[in-house]
């Protein structure tokens, strides 16, 4: 009985009319477009074109000047570090972690520069709360004295970029704080495609599952017509 009812399927499907046929094609060409279309619109939200593969360069958008924040318990230090780098930076100056602290909630700081010998909150600690707080924030300690041992630990900890010994030389400052800078936008800018990439898979993944239903709907729809003929 079940290979009658077979042989009779194959048969009608060997003796389809030509207006069957056409039908059969008007399918397939349906499911064809769905397709491209499909395709289509993923490749455009991958920043693609199905004729060219060429892609812009990605661009971080960013303030006009870095924000540099300074903090250190010396008034003239504060002083002379805003004269020295005003033209290249926006400066914010602290005179304690508490103001520190307040600055950093008010405002979009890039790297953070501590003294490490200041009354109450040392720069290493100040750092590493700033770390736990704002992980994209760059960190630099400034110190006058060679506390090695808090030094290595900070580093080890990545509690700072560098360090650097007080007094400072204002060329080798501007030059560590470029880098610093240099280095915020490059990992923002890695956060950024690490999360465009999520979101695409995830848009990808959604398209494969609505072209997997077409397909399956029109195979449902073409075995129906079939066996009806």
């Amino acid at each position: 009985m079940l290979c009658r009812k077979t042989t009779e399927s194959v048969g009608k499907r060997q003796n389809l009319s030509e207006n069957d046929s056409a039908v059969i094609f008007s399918f397939f060409n349906s499911v064809f477009y769905q397709i491209i279309l499909r395709c289509t619109t993923i490749t455009q939200v991958f920043g693609l074109s199905l004729f060219n593969t060429k892609r812009k360069p990605h661009k971080l958008s960013t303030d006009a000047l870095p924000h540099i924040l300074y903090v250190d318990d010396e008034e003239n230090n504060l002083s002379a570090f805003q004269a020295a780098f005003r033209r290249y930076f926006t400066i914010f100056t602290a005179i304690s972690a508490t103001e520190a602290r307040k600055i950093l909630e008010e405002n979009n700081i890039h790297v953070l520069i501590s003294d490490q010998k200041m009354p109450g909150t040392p720069g290493v600690e100040l750092l590493e709360q700033a770390l736990q707080k704002y992980p994209n924030q760059v960190r630099i300690l400034l110190t006058a004295y060679s506390d090695f041992e808090i030094l290595k630990q900070a580093v080890n900890n990545g509690y700072i970029f560098k360090y650097i010994v007080k007094p400072w030389k204002d060329e080798e400052m501007r030059v560590i704080i470029a880098e610093a800078y240099d280095l915020y936008v490059k990992n923002m800018e890695k956060k950024e495609l690490i999360k465009k990439a999520e979101e695409k898979k995830l848009y990808l993944e959604e398209e494969i599952r609505k072209l997997e239903e077409i397909l399956r709907v029109k195979k449902e729809e073409i075995d129906k017509f079939i066996d009806n003929s």
